[in-house]
């Protein structure tokens, strides 16, 4: 409880502190507000403040980009009376569907019910290995208190790894992180199943389940910012949280699973190999699925579901077109 209570604190303390995101407050209308926090923004960074227009554009978001001043140049500055001036109405923004509304949405939109889907098993297999692999450390050979330290540094490892190379992309990183994960516990499996424990090797299944863990690690990191940027404004917080709630079926499953070579009488069957082969597949068909996923570096949030699909089908066609393609599908009835 000692320990508790100060972030518990520091959590109220931030409601406070903390502003809403100016993206979200302009999608649902409140274009004073997100003003009012894109004006902080400008003047803590010392940029020059960004007008928002009060139409809403049906193509693009009507958040320009932030530019730095010249020297000579001063920027203005809002008083609270700007603010109070316009009264809002829920006509001005995209009208904010229910959480059943969301689901009907996603439903009714092949594309972006696939794209949740793989996000879901993607928290499964990240969630389960994750879990699994920090729950099976102490069954690792050698003193329990070391694999646990070299355990935790390596997840600090993991989090600088995912800082540096995240700006490079989220597809092809989470692809390749969770590949060389699952191919590490695989291989695992199979020196547990070739040789057995105490077999001399020990060394190298704590450095396989290290690397396993590494990946792991910094793909959890990679899929939530990605399945954020996965979905528009309007359903991206319900999207994300259900996608992990019906991950963590796959932290649940985990110590079961960890512990299933205890169901294993026959001892000519190596039960240690079990979780390793479970943790390495469920990894490598995530890494497989998310190929999926369309790529989110560097491209403009959608603020609504239809603006969304735009984005999709505009993309589509221009590959199309630069790979040669003269028919014109209609699109829109797979998106």
């Amino acid at each position: 409880m000692a320990i508790s209570i100060p972030p518990f604190v520091l959590l109220l303390l931030s409601y406070w502190v903390f502003d809403e995101s100016p993206h979200w407050l302009y999608s649902q209308g409140r274009y004073k507000e997100a003003q009012r926090v894109l004006d902080k923004m400008a003047r803590w960074n010392n940029c020059k403040l960004v007008e928002l227009s009060t139409k809403p554009l049906k193509d693009n978001n009507n958040i320009h980009a932030v530019t730095t001043p010249s020297l000579d140049e001063k920027p203005t500055h809002h008083t609270d009376a700007d603010y109070s001036q316009e009264a809002l109405t829920p006509d001005h923004g995209p009208e904010q569907p229910s959480c059943g509304g969301v689901f009907v949405q996603i439903i009714q939109s092949p594309r972006f019910l696939k794209i949740f889907l793989v996000c879901v098993f993607g928290w499964l297999a990240c969630n389960m290995g994750y879990t699994g692999l920090a729950f099976g450390l102490g069954k690792l050979s050698g003193d329990p208190y070391i694999v646990n330290l070299i355990g935790g540094s390596t997840e600090y490892i993991a989090y600088i790894i995912a800082f540096l190379i995240i700006p490079g992309g989220r597809k092809k990183v989470y692809v390749i992180l969770l590949s060389i994960g699952g191919i590490s516990l695989i291989v695992n499996a199979v020196i547990l199943d070739r040789f057995g424990e105490n077999n001399g090797k020990d060394w190298l299944i704590i450095l396989l389940t290290m690397i396993g863990r590494l990946s792991v690690a910094a793909c959890w990191q990679i899929l939530y910012l990605w399945c954020l940027e996965l979905f528009p404004t309007t359903m991206r917080l319900t999207m994300l949280e259900v996608s992990m709630i019906v991950g963590h079926i796959g932290s649940t499953a985990s110590p079961f699973i960890n512990d299933a070579h205890k169901l294993i009488k026959n001892k000519a069957v190596r039960g240690q190999i079990i979780a390793p082969a479970v943790y390495g597949i469920f990894l490598i068909l995530s890494s497989i699925t998310s190929l999926y996923l369309p790529e989110t570096n560097n491209r403009a949030l959608p603020v609504d579901l239809e603006e969304a699909k735009r984005n999709i089908e505009s993309t589509t066609r221009n590959r199309r077109r630069d790979a040669g393609v003269d028919h014109d599908e209609n699109l829109s009835t797979y998106i």
